[in-house]
């Protein structure tokens, strides 16, 4: 990949995609065999990422200006999130 958006917490999730949260976009990317990205979720800037062996995920999202709490997200194996 030409521009990570600065990625961090690269996993391999079940299938055998890589996923990457890129935290500039705020969004976590699937990436195929090929590196061929797909945005799998959207709406927040994760810096770690966990996959289950189920294909759901947690990630968290840190304080960034280090007065707001974190937070941590599921992500579930269709990529909604809560």
């Amino acid at each position: 990949l030409k521009d990570t958006q600065r990625g961090n917490g690269l996993r391999f999730g079940p299938d055998g995609r890589a996923f990457l949260l890129a935290m500039d976009a705020k969004e976590i990317w699937a990436l195929d065999e090929n590196a061929k990205k797909t945005v799998f979720h959207a709406g927040f800037r994760g810096n770690d990422l966990v996959v289950l062996k189920n294909g759901a995920m947690y990630a968290t999202e840190p304080g960034w200006d280090g007065v707001a709490p974190g937070k941590v997200w599921y992500i579930s194996q269709t990529g909604e999130g809560k």
